[in-house]
């Protein structure tokens, strides 16, 4: 139960710090109605079972926008298998900023593969939520 109040905690974090995006990002060319949010997980590979975060985090926001969205506009998430290698999560996170136009990348999974798209992530100005590490209770 303590992941799911964080992953919703997180969530809410994402989403409020939407509006404090710079104007850098508005002037990014994008639809008037959505809001695209990138992320890049493990559905395969040896950390492949935790690709059933990935798969919440869609089914929230689909939820979101079954609900019609973050002031009327839907969020548009767009999630990439990376196989748990830190190589291929920075290339995927360059095609989700440069080709799909994302303005957020959100829980993606795994400190390699975070570090590895950090740099990148900071010269591009774009916001990144990663996942919270896993804490015992």
């Amino acid at each position: 139960m303590r992941v799911i109040g964080r992953m919703l905690f997180v969530s809410m974090i994402a989403i409020a710090s939407l509006g404090a995006m710079s104007q850098q990002h508005a002037e990014q060319p994008a639809s008037g109605d959505e809001i695209r949010i990138g992320n890049v997980m493990p559905y395969s590979g040896p950390l492949s079972e935790f690709g059933a975060i990935g798969q919440a985090e869609a089914a929230y926001f689909d939820m979101v926008n079954a609900r019609g969205g973050i002031n009327g506009r839907k969020i548009r998430f767009i999630t990439r298998d990376d196989n748990s290698d830190p190589t291929t999560a920075l290339e995927l996170t360059r095609n989700l900023v440069e080709k799909d136009d994302v303005h957020l990348m959100f829980g993606s999974f795994g400190t390699p593969g975070n570090i590895a798209t950090r740099w990148y992530l900071n010269e591009k100005k774009i916001r990144s939520c990663s996942s919270p590490p896993a804490t015992r209770s």
